[in-house]
């Protein structure tokens, strides 16, 4: 993956090609995957903690929302803050079924064949939402995962890799 140390534009931005990782300010920078799919990053220490948190997905975020929300963030963290919490309590994570239709719409546009966003949506549906549709993303533990994987791991494991690859996207 390569690094671009320049101060971000939306020409580049438009233009780029992953993988790539492409930074800007306040530990701010847009992640390029190796087809296409682009999401803003923020690199910032929490209470001693180097931490990297999701700030949106371009261009569903531009580069000017994304450096507000940027510094924001940085100037609570400079402060001993913790930006990934509003007046004192933890923000809501979304739950897994939102977490995942968002991922799916993400990555519609770099999909090689329209039938990946149907077959991602009812595997999910089929396996995963039953049990931790319903769950903030932030609350799913790897026993969670496994609850999911066990009933179809011996019978369906094509099935299984797929879920589980995809609950990894969704969760990371």
């Amino acid at each position: 993956m390569g690094y671009d140390l320049a101060r971000l534009t939306v020409g580049r931005i438009e233009t780029a090609k992953g993988p790539a990782k492409l930074t800007d300010e306040h530990g701010l920078y847009l992640r390029v995957s190796p087809r296409g799919a682009k999401s803003w990053i923020q690199r910032l220490n929490i209470q001693g903690l180097r931490t990297d948190n999701s700030i949106g997905h371009y261009p569903a975020v531009g580069l000017a929302e994304a450096r507000i929300t940027a510094f924001e963030r940085w100037k609570i963290a400079k402060a001993g803050g913790d930006p990934r919490k509003e007046n004192g309590k933890a923000v809501l994570a979304p739950t897994f079924a939102e977490a995942a239709e968002a991922v799916i719409a993400m990555h519609a546009p770099t999909w090689r064949s329209p039938k990946s966003g149907p077959q991602w949506r009812a595997s999910l549906e089929t396996y995963a939402y039953p049990s931790i549709g319903e769950l903030p993303v932030s609350e799913i533990t790897p026993g969670h995962v496994m609850a999911v994987l066990l009933p179809i791991w011996n019978d369906k494991r094509e099935t299984a890799r797929r879920v589980k690859q995809r609950i990894s996207a969704i969760c990371r």
